[in-house]
């Protein structure tokens, strides 16, 4: 095992952060073990893409939010295949709060992206900076933390997304009226106050760049992120703990307190207990990421950077008007008008679908003016 993992983390290492990217990316769709219905589910999910006609035609789009209803299989299955095959990045959920949504189009039905708002970061240094947290305040039972939440999937589909800057209409419409109300009556004692979202990666124009009420935080993550074994090694990795340590794997999925939910990342302490045994040292990737922070009422910070003792009034006066359609026009008016003015090229790729029969070097071959 000790030589098995040393030898991918040879070979991960010498990966660049987007070849990386892509070939985590390749790893969810590939090594899926899809079922005939989500087959046919996923071609189906293709067709309902929408796709302009002519350049104007995103001035017809009224677009609206389909909150998922996570007891429904079917919306929630729907709602994974269109995010796994429409994002670079690999989908991991956390533990903790979330609420999805689709991005459709009224008139036609049918998609323009996806939405997911979950728990807050634990921590975010240039976030915490900005409104002056303390681990103390930020983590207090029932604390601050609850009145965030973070962006963690603002997806446009394609080429909606290349062809009339998509992805910033995603992300304004995580932060409207409809995202927002929609949060609060889910989860009625953490009134929603600012939302947390970070890039892609850093440095340079990202899809925030140029939007109002997104604050860009001056400083970046440290970026520095340990690689993981690949899907089939883990899986390999992950038996082979639970047969010689069981102890540790069992710790690892314990409940946490009277709660009865799983700690925080049991994944990732799995990772580091197996490490620790093997006397193995992850390579680490410098993969920066800009950090972002919607600000949905005046005086936020000064209430969520006190103790819950101190019963400062929590503001009520919103920072902007989000109503939904405001916020599609701004978008209209402000990113979308330009981008179709000048836009050039071919829009990148659509749909993700192709790399089910492509083997990774094929992958790189198809991709390679990605990377």
């Amino acid at each position: 095992m000790r030589k098995l993992i040393n030898k991918e983390f040879e070979y991960l290492s010498k990966m660049t952060t987007k070849e990386y990217l892509l070939f985590r990316k390749w790893e969810e769709i590939h090594n899926t073990d899809w079922s005939a219905g989500e087959l046919n589910r996923m071609a189906q999910i293709k067709r309902s893409v929408w796709i302009p006609k002519n350049t104007a035609d995103y001035l017809d789009l009224n677009p609206m939010l389909i909150t998922v209803d996570e007891n429904d299989k079917s919306q929630v299955e729907t709602w994974l295949i269109l995010r796994k095959l429409v994002s670079r990045m690999p989908w991991n959920q956390n533990v903790g709060r979330i609420q999805r949504h689709f991005v459709v189009d009224k008139k036609t039905r049918r998609y323009l992206g996806v939405i997911s708002l979950a728990s807050d970061f634990m921590a975010l240094t240039p976030r915490d900076e900005w409104i002056g947290w303390n681990s103390a305040i930020r983590q207090e039972p029932k604390g601050k933390l609850c009145f965030t939440a973070m962006a963690s999937s603002l997806v446009p589909t394609q080429p909606f997304g290349y062809l009339y800057t998509g992805g910033k209409l995603i992300t304004y419409l995580a932060c409207s009226d409809v995202a927002c109300r929609r949060w609060n009556k889910k989860y009625k004692e953490q009134h929603l106050l600012g939302i947390t979202t970070t890039s892609l990666y850093g440095g340079g124009a990202t899809q925030y760049s140029g939007m109002k009420y997104w604050k860009s935080m001056k400083k970046s993550t440290t970026g520095q992120i340990s690689l993981e074994p690949s899907q089939k090694t883990m899986t390999m990795l992950v038996k082979w703990m639970k047969e010689k340590h069981p102890v540790d794997y069992k710790r690892a999925y314990t409940p946490k307190g009277d709660t009865g939910h799983v700690a925080t990342r049991p994944k990732g302490r799995l990772l580091a207990r197996a490490y620790s045994i093997l006397g193995v040292k992850p390579p680490i990737a410098y993969q920066p990421r800009g950090v972002y922070f919607c600000r949905l009422y005046k005086g936020i910070r000064e209430f969520l950077s006190r103790p819950l003792k101190d019963n400062y009034t929590m503001p009520l006066e919103s920072a902007f008007n989000n109503s939904l359609p405001v916020l599609v026009d701004l978008w209209k008016t402000k990113h979308a008008s330009k981008r179709a003015a000048k836009v050039l090229g071919s829009p990148p790729q659509a749909f993700y679908d192709d790399l089910l029969k492509l083997t990774w070097r094929e992958t790189k071959e198809k991709y390679r003016e990605d990377l």
